[in-house]
């Protein structure tokens, strides 16, 4: 059965006493007949305490990274599948908007800095933020109303049957009215995408709304790719192309106008017709 998905923050705990092995809970009924004990969270005579014979619940949190780290298990897990609709993920093909000269500009400074900071050395994940994520992420406007951006923001994904949850956490979550816009993972420039794909997927799964798409885009710095998810009782996905700054042309453009498109499709701005 797919696992329940949602966001999520804290966590209850269950103790036992440690004499009785019983579970320690509600102060309230009075046990004479049994030695003060310290239980583990505080010292409290056991004659304070009321003792119920039930098994205690722990849930089990493991890393995303660590844990979901290809398709088939996410598959396993959560029955995600791939979406067969061709037309499933047009996003990133049709209505894309232009580029002003300034944005065209501002695209081609970008990916100079990233040139020149990557021929000193490999670049780690918090420079590539920084020359590259940030201003791409300012250009498309999120960081504008209505739009709400999350930095490193914790989320999990639980297995109720099992009592076992995944935790990770997403380097930027754009949001709109409380709903997921876009999840945005970033590696160093020596990281392959593909490694970082179901991980991406994995944070998309907690998104809380269900209902509505959810986008994702991955980067090294270097490379980006593009990822569209609907949740449901069999939670779907597909893949864009990986765009590079390789060739010569700048393909941060179509990263640009991607980003730029999902976030009219979430404020449900219509396509301009030609």
């Amino acid at each position: 059965m797919p696992g329940k998905r949602g966001l999520r923050r804290g966590a209850a705990l269950s103790v036992r006493c440690k004499q009785t092995q019983s579970l320690c809970s509600r102060f309230s009924r009075p046990n004479k007949g049994l030695k003060p004990l310290a239980c583990p969270h505080q010292p409290v005579p056991c004659d304070t305490i009321e003792l119920l014979n039930l098994p205690a619940r722990i849930m089990q949190t493991l890393p995303i990274e660590r844990h979901l780290q290809t398709l088939a298990q996410l598959q396993a897990e959560f029955g995600l599948q791939r979406a067969e609709a061709e037309d499933f993920f047009e996003e990133w093909l049709t209505g894309l908007p232009s580029l002003t000269v300034e944005e065209q500009t501002a695209l081609d400074q970008i990916r100079e800095r990233y040139h020149y900071q990557f021929s000193e050395g490999r670049l780690g994940e918090e420079t590539i933020k920084l020359i590259v994520l940030s201003p791409v992420l300012q250009l498309a406007g999120f960081y504008n109303p209505p739009f709400q951006l999350c930095a490193e923001e914790t989320i999990y994904l639980e297995i109720e049957a099992d009592e076992r949850r995944y935790r990770g956490r997403i380097d930027a979550l754009i949001l709109q009215d409380r709903f997921w816009v876009v999840a945005i993972e970033a590696k160093d420039a020596g990281f392959s995408l593909g490694l970082a794909i179901p991980q991406l997927l994995a944070y998309l799964l907690a998104s809380p709304n269900e209902t509505k798409p959810v986008y994702g885009m991955v980067t090294n710095g270097e490379s980006f790719t593009f990822t569209k998810l609907q949740g449901g009782t069999t939670p779907q996905y597909e893949m864009s192309d990986v765009f590079s700054l390789i060739p010569r042309r700048n393909r941060l453009y179509d990263v640009l106008q991607i980003l730029k498109r999902m976030g009219q499709v979430v404020l449900d701005v219509p396509t301009p017709s030609f």
